[in-house]
């Protein structure tokens, strides 16, 4: 041992730039396999606080546009309610719309007015927060986003624009047409591993886009999930059976709205186009990115 030492270290001592770059190789790569550690760690943890996880997917669209084929998580907002109607399979749908920044201010009565920049703004359907199962510190999740202009908040966001004062029943002002917004609930902070997080939800029949777009089969602003019936099971061959009816489903539902806009659907489809919709699993990603990190660590492991 004591004679291999020696040998060692003066092999190192002669050859310090290989050894150097040995070493820091050794290094980086270390710290590139716990970084994929702790990174797999806190993918997969992404929404496993939703007690339905199981039952949610989220509707994808496989498409094909003027010979450009594309993959995305973007829908139209009639996709939800067609689903839903066609099929006895699912249980419920929620549709989520980002309406991208907007300034939000107290209402004026008397005291000092706050405003902000708020770009964590969701407009969601009214079970949204029952389907995912957020949990309310004030108000009905059933109930508090029935009617259009209510919203709800964040224990975060009660503070920043209330202080200590009761939030219910108070006004916020959206926008510069300061369109008012009355406080339904209060929602405790969302973790900070879930897919949806935010600091307002407004119900989405709020937002002019969505309510003039609701016939359209094309415009693609909403993500939509839906939740299977307990009895699903998340089988695969069933689920594949249930996707294998939807394209039936869009022709019929979506040749208005193709016409509309001077694009008879069956002239899309032999133009090559392509509308299909497809469900992915909650937690599905998760799960890729878990595998696939695994195949990196092992392919360094061999090397």
């Amino acid at each position: 041992m004591k004679n291999n030492l020696k040998i060692a270290w003066r092999n190192i001592s002669r050859n310090r730039t290989t050894t150097f770059i040995n070493i820091a190789g050794l290094a980086t790569g270390m710290a590139c396999v716990l970084l994929i550690l702790f990174y797999v760690q806190d993918e997969t943890g992404y929404d496993k606080s939703f007690e339905n996880a199981d039952q949610i997917y989220q509707v994808n669209l496989f498409g094909n546009l003027d010979g450009t084929d594309f993959q995305t998580g973007n829908t139209p907002p009639t996709v939800g309610p067609a689903l839903k109607n066609s099929f006895p399979e699912i249980e419920s749908y929620v549709r989520i719309h980002k309406p991208g920044e907007l300034v939000v201010r107290t209402q004026d009565d008397g005291h000092t007015v706050k405003f902000f920049s708020e770009n964590n703004i969701l407009g969601v359907d009214s079970n949204f927060l029952e389907l995912f199962g957020y949990r309310m510190i004030d108000g009905n999740s059933g109930t508090c986003l029935d009617n259009p202009n209510t919203v709800v908040i964040t224990q975060n966001t009660a503070r920043k624009y209330f202080g200590s004062n009761d939030p219910i029943g108070k006004i916020l002002l959206f926008d510069n047409d300061r369109k008012p917004f009355t406080v339904t609930g209060i929602v405790k902070n969302p973790p900070d591993q879930v897919t949806w997080n935010f600091d307002m939800l407004a119900s989405i029949s709020s937002f002019q886009a969505v309510k003039q777009f609701s016939w359209s089969w094309i415009w693609l602003q909403v993500n939509t999930y839906v939740k299977l019936k307990d009895n699903f099971n998340g089988d695969k061959n069933a689920l594949a059976a249930l996707e294998a009816k939807f394209p039936a489903m869009v022709k019929e539902q979506a040749a208005t709205a193709f016409r509309r806009i001077g694009q008879p659907l069956d002239e899309f489809y032999k133009k090559g186009g392509k509308w299909d919709f497809h469900l992915q699993h909650l937690a599905i990603l998760n799960t890729f990115i878990f595998f696939l990190s695994l195949h990196f660590l092992l392919c360094y492991w061999h090397a």
